[in-house]
């Protein structure tokens, strides 16, 4: 017989054939079963042997060694029968023991064993850690015969994360394959699976592929879900208003970019590349290569906007022959492709590009004569400009968000005379109404500034940095930062910049905005980068974030961006026009 020590108040447990002696003082702290059973007055309570029907020999001396030493050797061959013990003795704590010994030899080979151990035994601890060991490794679950065995619930979930680091093409053989292991089995399922594939992130190609397959044949959500994609594909210019949960693409996060610019105040040089960061990583994120300028032209005081996760890019000073551009492209990161648009009715430098509804505004700038007062409208489904009203003077380097439904210009420098004259620096807020197509003068800032950064957080616009004077033909900087309540219609100061710096960058979050490089009176080109917390109230350098080299002028936005087939290419010296 085999026994354990124990004192005047063992008692003898039977499972099958075999008896133990255990302690009841120890059963009782280890188990609620034992609990209820010795010190509630049943029966058991007086009796010497006991017999214990719902267990194993093995699966009882295992819990008992447990129960003597808090020590317990487990495997996958063992551990189901010890599992099972513990949950008929309701013994939490060797409960926990199998599943940290489960997550601890959790991998690609036993995942699905372990999964199935959990589900059995309501390990939810240990069931969601096979998600993400499944997730990680796909590319070699593709090959394996792990896929078609992944328990429908568990593949969907898979099929549907974002952070799955494959091809989408991938992720639909991966559907196709499961499907066809148990075609009649599993055909009730299929409309889930199905729904899971992110069809309009694939090709044209793939997508004429897949409709001419039997997929299209033996699955009828297979023919909606290609037609939406194809639809999507053919609605070239409306798919940035076309987005949805199957357009976003996987394994991404939100990047600062960094677009063209200024590099030397002497030479003029300009970054050649688009630059980008990812925010969501810190901490172990540098600056990175993410495509070239359109056209190859580079370019400084042209306009960005985002809309649909795609980036919007128009004017500027570039080419061999420094012209100001009307052109505009629009860059998907989804395909990493540039697609040139209808060029804007007038070449424009120094004014804003703003997405407002199903609309993108460029507002006011310089043309190579004149400042303008003029505003044009992209249809961006129809690809069209046409004009809108225009604003109450002409202007340039001023800034605009849009902020509770509305459309906000403000600063920037005027003049009816040409664009040498540097004219007024302005205090003017103006808002724009675009059902009466209308512009209405609101509070005007304490400070006239031009060339400042703008950013529209939680309903409230904040304005930083600029230039407001001439000192001897030198831009004297602004260090104050000011907040506008769009509600009461009120300007109120909030943060001082420590180096106050003009011809920022500015990238917005829903909870900080980025002032990236700049020019300094006294300083000279910048490359740090601030991060402005309204909420707090905090402004503080980010150092992991400075940049490569220093750039004032530059355009600045955020964009979603993935990691799935995208080559990552470290910052270099740029080329120069």
């Amino acid at each position: 017989m085999e026994t354990y020590a124990g004192t005047n108040e063992d008692v003898i447990l039977i499972a099958g054939d075999v008896k133990f002696t255990a302690n009841k003082a120890s059963l009782i702290a280890s188990s609620d079963y034992f609990k209820a059973m010795f010190s509630s007055g049943m029966k058991e309570t007086l009796q010497e042997e006991v017999n214990i029907h719902g267990v194993t020999s093995s699966g009882l001396g295992k819990a008992l060694q447990f129960v003597s030493t808090t020590k317990l050797d487990l495997s996958l061959d063992t551990v189901q029968d010890i599992l099972s013990t513990a949950s008929y003795l309701q013994m939490s704590a060797l409960l926990q023991h199998c599943s940290s010994h489960l997550k601890s030899v959790l991998d690609i080979n036993n995942c699905l064993t372990v999964y199935d151990i959990g589900q059995e035994f309501h390990l939810d601890d240990v069931c969601t850690c096979v998600e993400p060991v499944l997730k990680q490794s796909f590319t070699d679950v593709l090959g394996s015969e792990v896929l078609v065995d992944i328990p429908f619930k568990l593949l969907l979930s898979i099929l549907s994360s974002d952070e799955l680091l494959v091809a989408e093409k991938d992720v639909f053989n991966a559907a196709c394959n499961w499907l066809y292991h148990d075609r009649k089995g599993r055909m009730y399922q299929s409309d889930d699976i199905l729904q899971a594939v992110r069809f309009p992130l694939m090709t044209r190609s793939m997508l004429d592929n897949i409709n001419r397959s039997p997929v299209s044949r033996d699955y009828p959500q297979c023919v909606e879900l290609l037609a939406e994609a194809l639809n999507y594909h053919t609605d070239i210019y409306g798919q940035p208003l076309r987005q949805s949960p199957r357009t976003v693409p996987r394994g991404a996060s939100s990047h600062v970019l960094v677009a063209g610019g200024l590099t030397w105040e002497l030479s003029h040089d300009a970054y050649s590349n688009i630059l980008c960061y990812n925010i969501e990583a810190m901490c172990t994120s540098s600056w990175e290569v993410l495509t070239s300028m359109p056209g190859e032209i580079l370019r400084s005081g042209h306009s960005v906007a985002v809309v649909g996760n795609f980036l919007f890019l128009a004017g500027g000073l570039g080419g061999q022959s420094l012209e100001i551009l009307n052109t505009v492209h629009r860059y998907d990161p989804r395909t990493n492709h540039w697609l040139e648009l209808c060029n804007m009715k007038q070449s424009r430098m120094q004014s804003c590009l703003v997405p407002f509804g199903d609309s993108i505004y460029a507002v006011g700038g310089l043309n190579m004569q004149w400042r303008l007062d003029t505003v044009e409208r992209l249809d961006i489904k129809a690809n069209i400009w046409s004009y809108c009203s225009r604003l109450p003077q002409p202007c340039s380097g001023h800034a605009a968000v849009v902020c509770s439904s509305h459309l906000y210009v403000c600063g920037g420098v005027s003049t009816a005379g040409g664009v040498q004259d540097l004219g007024a620096f302005l205090t003017q807020m103006v808002r724009y109404n675009q059902e009466e197509d209308s512009w209405t003068l609101m509070s005007p800032m304490a400070i006239g500034r031009a060339f400042h950064s703008m950013g529209a957080v939680s309903g409230a616009i904040y304005v930083a940095g600029g230039g407001n004077a001439l000192l001897r033909g030198t831009l004297l900087d602004v260090s104050a930062i000011e907040k506008y309540n769009s509600t009461t219609d009120q300007w109120s100061m909030v943060k001082t910049m420590a180096t106050p710096r003009c011809y920022m960058g500015v990238a917005t979050t829903p909870t900080e905005i980025f002032l990236l490089g700049g020019q300094s009176t006294w300083e000279g080109l910048s490359q740090t980068v601030g991060r402005y917390r309204p909420e707090e109230n905090q402004l503080e350098e980010a150092e992991d974030m400075r940049l490569p080299e220093p750039v004032y002028e530059t355009e600045c936005c955020v964009l979603v961006l993935s990691l799935v087939n995208r080559t990552r290419v470290k910052f270099g010296k740029t080329q120069r026009l």
